[in-house]
């Protein structure tokens, strides 16, 4: 068997078909030109055929069949011999191989192999963009979900916000009850003097700096919200 050098068109066959080989891929690459195709060779896959943007790699070669050489009763020696059947063949996902047959030679399945490599291209450029389809709904579903997930943290954040200033208010709230209580009792018991109008005055002050619906602010003590840091 001989094969082509490195960076050239993938080729084994036995002398005897050198002719017929060269002649084979010299039909199929003028013919993949004329469709506006493209054959290249690509450093560690080999030869190229790129169709409608889609590459596949592609070789051609002749046939082997294995046979026996020894036969050792619990062993055998086989070996592959060439057969002067040549087969073209796709080497890449999904395989695909043509050969010659008993009424056919593989010269006559040149358009066949082009119709195949062109539905097939198409094919997977369909899936490709069906593929980019899926990708970019589920990247839009994704950013639906994470947009969805932080308007519910925004929610909780103004829940927890509400709940946390509810607190100083029902302080507030029980301030000025305990206030007016003392007020009240102070006016019933007729003790209410100067001392405590001032404090019931001071009370107040607190109760409203206390709550976040007043928001006064303290001379002292400044605003709640510092005060809380």
């Amino acid at each position: 068997m001989v094969t082509t050098s490195e960076g050239v068109l993938n080729i084994t066959v036995t002398p005897k078909l050198v002719t017929r080989a060269l002649i084979f891929m010299d039909t199929f690459i003028k013919l993949a030109k004329q469709r506006g195709h493209n054959i290249s060779f690509k450093a560690h896959y080999g030869t190229i055929i790129s169709v409608y943007g889609i590459d596949s790699i592609i070789y051609l070669r002749e046939k082997n069949k294995r046979i026996i050489t020894k036969n050792n009763g619990s062993w055998k020696e086989t070996e592959l011999v060439p057969i002067g059947e040549l087969v073209f063949k796709r080497d890449d996902y999904p395989r695909r191989e043509w050969s010659d047959s008993k009424k056919v030679k593989l010269e006559a399945k040149i358009p066949d192999i082009m119709q195949y490599f062109e539905e097939q291209a198409m094919q997977e450029r369909a899936n490709d963009i069906e593929r980019e389809l899926r990708r970019e709904e589920q990247q839009r579903q994704q950013k639906i979900e994470e947009e969805i997930k932080q308007i519910r943290k925004n929610e909780i954040e103004k829940l927890n916000q509400l709940l946390e200033d509810s607190t100083p208010y029902r302080k507030a709230v029980q301030l000025r009850t305990f206030i007016t209580a003392k007020r009240e009792n102070a006016l019933r018991n007729n003790n209410l003097d100067a001392s405590l109008e001032d404090w019931i005055e001071w009370a107040y002050a607190k109760a409203d700096w206390l709550d976040p619906v007043t928001s006064r602010k303290d001379d002292i003590l400044g605003d709640y919200d510092d005060y809380k840091q």
